[in-house]
């Protein structure tokens, strides 16, 4: 196994405004983000009915165990918001898409389950989605700055999971894996993909595969 080399000591904590460049990086990084996901969000509206939060919440029930989660489980999982989240998912549920199931070992608690409507929607809606991605993000890059920008972010992304502390008297459920890169799971005849920590950017291109209960 290729053994990672061990991120750089970050640098000792500075006060004040950021210096030019570390605006210049940081603000191309919000802006970018934004601007992305206005043009996702768009897009899926337009040609699949689908808000891009509930794409994600979607996307996150289709690669749990079960094509379900409980809500603390699904708050830690979602990518783009986890405000209004029991809203969102009562939203889901009137349409058919996600149901809602008793918990067996916690008679307070709740499953979200992933319906066959569910599925089909999500793989439905999946092409836009990832054409989009494709057009505004990973078509901007050859695939060595696609693996060395892939670094730059997982580097982020571990720094602020180390960080993360939970706030008092919130359950954090977080998984290792999110640290990690998540373990993964399978498409029939397909290679397998990122699994319980899926990310919308990736979640789609299974489901378009085929995955079946079960694989």
């Amino acid at each position: 196994m290729e053994r990672r080399e061990p991120d750089p000591a970050p640098p000792e904590a500075a006060s004040g405004e950021l210096d030019p460049l570390e605006l210049r990086a940081w603000r191309a990084f919000l802006a970018s983000h934004a601007l992305i996901s206005r043009r996702l969000e768009t897009e899926l509206l337009e040609r699949a009915g689908l808000p891009l939060a509930e794409y994600d919440v979607l996307v996150q029930l289709a690669y749990a165990d079960d094509r379900r989660l409980r809500m603390h489980e699904l708050a830690d999982r979602v990518l783009l918001s986890r405000g209004g989240l029991t809203r969102l998912v009562d939203r889901l549920v009137s349409q058919g898409l996600v149901e809602r199931a008793k918990c067996g070992l916690d008679a307070r608690g709740a499953y979200a389950v992933l319906t066959t409507d569910g599925l089909e929607r999500l793989r439905a809606a999946s092409p836009c989605h990832l054409d989009g991605v494709r057009r505004y993000f990973s078509h901007q890059f050859d695939a060595a700055e696609q693996e060395r920008l892939a670094e730059l972010l997982e580097r982020t992304e571990r720094a602020a999971a180390a960080a993360e502390v939970p706030a008092a008297g919130v359950r954090s459920t977080r998984r290792a894996t999110a640290v990690t890169g998540g373990r993964s799971t399978g498409v029939a005849g397909a290679p397998r993909a990122g699994g319980a920590d899926a990310t919308i950017l990736v979640g789609g291109e299974a489901l378009v595969a085929g995955r079946e209960a079960g694989a």
